[in-house]
């Protein structure tokens, strides 16, 4: 896969010819902005994010990414916001419980960041994300 092999302006070439082709595509957009975070274009990421919600609000992988890309430009409430619209859908989501972890860190919200690592450990007990946010926290 391009996004995975980090060709990303290729990946990123492909999901914009996609929805040139079909505007309505959300999974493309939402495939776009996981790209825009990997090159770290916060707001791009936003953007796409935000299209593909228009077009699916129940996609919990684009509430995701619009949480991370917030959390990426400091904007830990409305990444919390985000990351928790995502694990409504998908409470398995473990990239959502540690970002929102990560936003109760900053916050200084230290109870509900280790329950949100200790959440993310439970859901996947070998993710070293989760496991290193909890050491830190």
């Amino acid at each position: 896969m391009l996004h995975e092999a980090d060709r990303l302006e290729e990946a990123l070439d492909f999901f914009s010819k996609a929805i040139e082709i079909d505007p309505s595509m959300a999974e493309a957009r939402a495939g776009r902005a996981s790209v825009h975070i990997s090159m770290q274009s916060w707001d791009m990421a936003v953007e796409d994010a935000t299209r593909a919600l228009k077009l699916d609000p129940q996609d919990a992988s684009s509430f995701y990414y619009r949480g991370n890309a917030y959390w990426a430009l400091g904007r830990d409430i409305d990444a919390v916001r985000e990351c928790t619209s995502a694990l409504q859908l998908a409470p398995h989501l473990t990239e959502a419980s540690c970002c929102r972890a990560a936003c109760h860190l900053r916050l200084g919200e230290f109870d509900a960041c280790v329950k949100d690592y200790d959440r993310a450990i439970s859901t996947n007990p070998r993710d070293i994300r989760s496991l290193y946010g909890r050491g830190y926290a």
